[in-house]
């Protein structure tokens, strides 16, 4: 779904991550609420939520924290937000949309102080470089985002097609929801997933070398009520489901994820 104010998260699309990974609402959700702007070199929104989400990727447990909202725009052409990071948009249009970005992906393997965890290595939050592409279709909008991790917790690709319908419900509400499926290369898998012949004999779980594929698959809804022409909240939920080598993964706890975030911005 394009970015119209990015949540920080863990994947956050309204969100990445969202300090998290996080993800991102639509222009068409809020489009009422640009009606009465003037046009202009500069698209401001800063904003503030919260975030329930897994501990780690497969995890039965939650935590709650906070996430930022930020979706900066220059001419259409440079952004700034917490899901992409720094960018530039190479085409941008009411049909297509085709942009690179660097920006910091939220999402890590971090089983914490929990013992039945001892002996498995953490993976950190990733830089990332990106390449984002969108296509509308009237009301609906197909997207694909493949990131590939140049320093920290990875060194793999990911990539993530989503479709979005959004609809206007009243002048001030809009909802918009669509599936989303996410792949990953064999080194981002094992990054997430793995379990290394030297964690094997230091902790309860066999050694395990996924591959590549399907990491996951869901749904996710989220909308925005426009309190006045430059105040509003959103919130969104996004259910996924690990697929493949993925949820195979020994320390898998439950193949079923619920991330729910809930925020408050302002436009400038």
């Amino acid at each position: 779904m394009k970015r119209y104010f990015s949540l920080g998260r863990t994947r956050l699309r309204l969100v990445t991550t969202l300090l998290v990974t996080m993800i991102p609402f639509s222009p068409a959700l809020a489009q009422s609420a640009e009606e009465d702007e003037e046009d202009g070199d500069w698209s401001v929104i800063l904003g503030v939520g919260a975030m329930m989400n897994p501990e780690f990727s497969g995890s039965d447990s939650s935590e709650i924290g906070p996430v930022p909202i930020v979706d900066i725009e220059y001419k259409d052409r440079i952004f700034l937000n917490t899901q992409d990071g720094l960018g530039v948009w190479v085409l941008n249009n009411d049909k297509f949309y085709l942009g690179t970005s660097v920006g910091y992906n939220f999402d890590a393997r971090d089983f914490g102080d929990q013992p039945e965890f001892a002996g498995l290595v953490n993976a950190n939050e990733t830089i990332e470089a990106k390449v984002l592409a969108g296509v509308e279709f009237g009301p609906v909008e197909v997207d694909l985002e493949v990131a590939q991790g140049i320093s920290g917790g990875h060194d793999g690709m990911h990539a993530t097609l989503s479709a979005g319908l959004g609809l206007p419900i009243t002048d001030k509400l809009g909802v918009e929801f669509g599936p989303f499926v996410t792949w990953g290369n064999s080194n981002y898998i094992q990054t997430m997933y793995g379990v290394t012949e030297e964690e094997a004999a230091n902790s309860a779980f066999a050694e395990y070398t996924p591959g590549s594929g399907i990491e996951r698959f869901g749904a996710e809804a989220q909308s925005i009520y426009r309190l006045t022409d430059r105040l509003g909240i959103g919130a969104q939920v996004e259910y996924s489901r690990l697929v493949g080598d993925a949820a195979d993964s020994p320390f898998i706890e439950t193949k079923n994820q619920l991330e729910v975030i809930g925020g408050v911005f302002f436009r400038f």
